[in-house]
Parts: structure tokens; sequence; C-alpha cells
């Protein structure tokens, strides 16, 4: 089975119809929430549709044109919009023990950190610039799914061995000490 948002991560109006919106190309976060209420319920409902989103953008179910992850982990759009997404995808595999997932997301992974990102924790607001976007700008929110797409990806050297996963960690321990660190202030 496989599953995805007609209007992508857009809004719905208050008849719950896709609105007018840039961010209905982008795939929805919603595997993370999933994960995180059959973490907590243990409802197999809730497993079944994480699957099955995940399945939806690992084949790219989803018609139209919309942010689709290439085989080398290349896409076009927004950094955080995707991102959110991919990360929960990651956690997939961990908490299922399934290579499939984490063998998807790696290359994304790895794509964000050769093409898109100065290594320090700053990563690029959008892979592809728009007329809304600020091509030299980066957000918080991009750093921040880089650190969770990197710490679940680091997990999976407990059931990938001799895949280097854990070198994911000096990433993590990178964009924390470099980016979110010093971005902070006390009252």
């Amino acid at each position: 089975n496989c599953a995805w948002c007609e209007n992508g991560m857009g809004p719905l109006g208050q008849d719950l119809k896709p609105a007018l919106s840039g961010w209905g190309v982008h795939p929805p976060p919603l595997i993370e929430p999933l994960l995180c209420y059959w973490k907590a319920t243990g409802d197999p409902e809730a497993l079944a549709f994480a699957k099955a989103f995940a399945k939806g953008i690992m084949t790219h179910a989803r018609p139209g044109n919309v942010v689709q992850i290439n085989p080398d982990g290349s896409f076009s759009g927004h950094m955080h919009a995707t991102l959110h997404a991919m990360w929960g995808i990651t956690r997939l595999g961990i908490e299922t023990r399934d290579p499939q997932y984490i063998e998807f997301t790696r290359p994304i992974c790895n794509f964000i950190l050769s093409k898109h990102s100065a290594f320090t924790g700053w990563i690029h607001e959008a892979v592809t610039p728009t007329a809304d976007s600020v091509c030299n700008s980066g957000e918080t929110c991009g750093t921040a799914d880089m650190m969770s797409l990197v710490a679940w990806l680091a997990q999976a050297d407990s059931f990938m061995p001799d895949q280097h996963f854990a070198d994911y960690y000096d990433h993590l321990e990178r964009y924390m000490r470099n980016y979110i660190a010093p971005t902070q202030f006390f009252i």
C-alpha cells in the first residue's frame, strides 16, 4: 500500500479542499507524528499508515509537478519542507530496523552535505531558488531537520554495521557546536 496527500503539505480551506499555495508541491511531514503516535499507543494502523506514506514518497506515487527525490538523493524545492518528511522516513527505518528506508534517505543526506551545507550547520533555505526564496539565506529549521536526519542515520550503525553510519554523529556535533549554540542568547 502507498499513500499521499493530494495537496502535499499545502493548506486546506474550511471546506477541507486544497487551497492555493506553493507548499502543496512538498511531501507532508506526517511520518514522524505517525511514528510518535504508534510508539505511544501501539496502534498498528499508525505504523501501517507511516509505511504507506513512506512508500508513496519513495515510489513517486503522487502525480503531478511535485517534489520528487532522485536516485542520487537530489531534489528541488524548499529544504525544510522536504527534509522534515525525509527524516521521518529515516526514523521509520530505525524503528522497524528496515534498511530500505535508510538506503532511501542516506543519499538525500549526502546530497545536502555535498551541495547545500557549509559543513558548519548552516543549511541553505532552498535547493532551487524560487521567487519566494532568498538565495543566500539559511533557516534554523533546515539545520534542525539535518540534525534529526543525521542523528537517526547514525543509529543505523546498530543493525547495518560496517557502513560507517556512526560517522554521521560528527555532523550532529558540528551543527550543534557551530550553528545552534552560537545563535542562542541568555536574558
